[in-house]
């Protein structure tokens, strides 16, 4: 699929990510790590904000702010998305002969199909195939917003948090350990410190 480009900005920007046909894959706290972990190496490593995320079964949505002299837009995408493919695909790799996975309770309550390691490993080599690639995890069509008022960034905060509400796994952001609402709503910065999106709060 195209990727449709905008300009480096100053402005945060409002960014998502989705899984090839929307596949269940980060559904425990270790491959949610991953991503969390990245998180923490590209801020310190190239001064990138992040101001809030949500990690879901099969999708990322997150609001940054990039040093266009160190790292723009298109580079750390480009970069996240190949490490966050590299890191799921050795960890597939090394479950592969295992018939499932530990699955979040909070996920398996809710009955998403969850498929094996193996499953898993068979359909994003096969969609790599098709691109030139040995393993392929993320769609190609980000469509990245700039949040160029404080209005617009309010907005997008909230309909980042609010996912897990509208899936109808708990009743508020907060309670949904994989984002950041916790630290929106009482200052917790567990799993991952994020930077307050509004500066006078």
């Amino acid at each position: 699929m195209k990727r449709y480009w905008i300009k480096d900005s100053l402005s945060p920007y409002f960014m998502t990510h989705t899984v090839v046909d929307w596949m269940n894959v980060f559904v425990n706290a270790g491959l949610n790590g991953i991503i969390l972990d990245l998180f923490s190496y590209y801020r310190y490593k190239y001064e990138i904000e992040i101001f809030a995320y949500v990690i879901m079964p099969n999708h990322l949505h997150y609001i940054a702010c990039f040093n266009q002299e160190k790292y723009g837009l298109s580079q750390f995408v480009r970069d996240f998305k190949a490490q966050i493919s590299k890191k799921l695909y050795q960890r597939l790799r090394l479950m592969k002969n295992e018939t499932s996975f530990p699955v979040d309770n909070i996920f398996s309550e809710n009955n998403l199909k969850i498929n094996n390691p193996k499953f898993l490993i068979r359909h994003f080599e096969k969609e790599g195939n098709r691109n030139n690639q040995q393993f392929k995890l993320w769609r190609d069509d980000e469509c990245p917003v700039i949040l160029g008022y404080e209005e617009m960034a309010i907005q997008r905060l909230n309909y980042l948090h609010e996912n897990p509400v509208r899936k109808g796994w708990v009743t508020k952001p907060e309670n949904y350990i994989y984002s950041s609402a916790r630290y929106y709503e009482n200052g917790d910065i567990f799993p991952f410190r994020v930077t307050h999106l509004i500066k006078n709060e």
